[in-house]
This record gives structure tokens, C-alpha cells and sequence, in this order.
């Protein structure tokens, strides 16, 4: 839902663009170097290096995700928001791929983000929502 008020609306705005940003920067420096080296082994791609690299952009954002989601329930205040959507959706890529990623960045490590994350398990469309996520996840790893 998005906010009939101007602050509200800011709020989700805000949590919209802040997350977008999180989500490009971790498709750009692992999901598609992560695919490239799937599909095409003989590539001289240094996936551990450029994951190591990013680790504290990574880490910078999910510390602040957690302490703003210990102060609220959900990213943009205390109420549902077409935001939450977007970055339940995105967060929940990366325990799909514990596997790979860097201990540093596993969401274990966050718990306001962990009990985000299990509070959106009961939103209605939640399911729909990630679903894209695991059917990507499959496709580049071949699971």
C-alpha cells in the first residue's frame, strides 16, 4: 500500500530508493559474476575477490536495515508498505545463497532483520512475491 500522506510517502520513497540501491549492487558485483561462472567455467572471473571487495558496502547497508527495523516493524515506519515488498523480496535472496556469499553478509547476523523477514511471511502475496527470487536463484546455480 502506498501512503496518502506526504511524509509517509516520503518515508516509503525513501526506503524504496535506499533499497534499490542495495538490490543493483548486489546483482551487478554477485548475481551476474556468480551466473557468468555457472554457466561459463573457463572464465578468468575472481568471484571470491570481487564478493570479498563488496563486503562492507553490503555490510554497511544490512547494519543499517537492522538497527532501522530494531527501531520499527516495517522499513518505511510501523505499517505495511509497497516498500516492504521490494526489500522482503531482495532480502530473502540471500539466504538462497548461504552457500556462496560471505559469512559476513548472511542474515543470521542481523536478527531485527531476521524477525522483519519472518514477519513478512505472513503478509498475504508474500509467497508470489519471492517466488521470482527462488526461480532465479535456481536458473543460476542449475538447482
Amino acid at each position: 500500500e502506498y501512503p496518502s500522506g506526504a511524509r509517509q510517502r516520503a518515508a516509503v520513497n525513501e526506503a524504496l530508493l535506499g533499497h534499490d540501491l542495495m538490490c543493483r549492487t548486489f546483482y551487478h558485483k554477485f548475481v551476474i559474476p556468480q551466473a557468468m561462472r555457472n554457466f561459463f567455467p573457463d572464465l578468468p572471473t575472481p568471484i571470491a575477490e570481487e564478493l570479498q571487495a563488496n563486503v562492507p558496502d553490503f555490510l554497511w547497508v544490512l547494519e543499517v536495515l537492522n538497527e532501522k527495523l530494531g527501531a520499527q516493524d516495517y522499513v518505511a515506519g510501523g505499517a505495511l508498505s509497497i516498500a516492504d515488498y521490494q526489500v522482503a523480496s531482495e532480502l530473502n535472496q540471500l539466504p538462497l545463497w548461504d552457500a556462496t556469499i560471505p559469512k559476513e553478509i548472511r542474515i543470521g547476523n542481523f536478527p531485527n532483520v531476521g524477525k522483519y523477514l519472518e514477519r513478512m511471511t505472513k503478509v498475504k502475496g508474500y509467497e508470489d512475491n519471492i517466488a521470482a527470487a527462488t526461480r532465479l536463484h535456481a536458473f543460476v546455480t542449475g538447482k
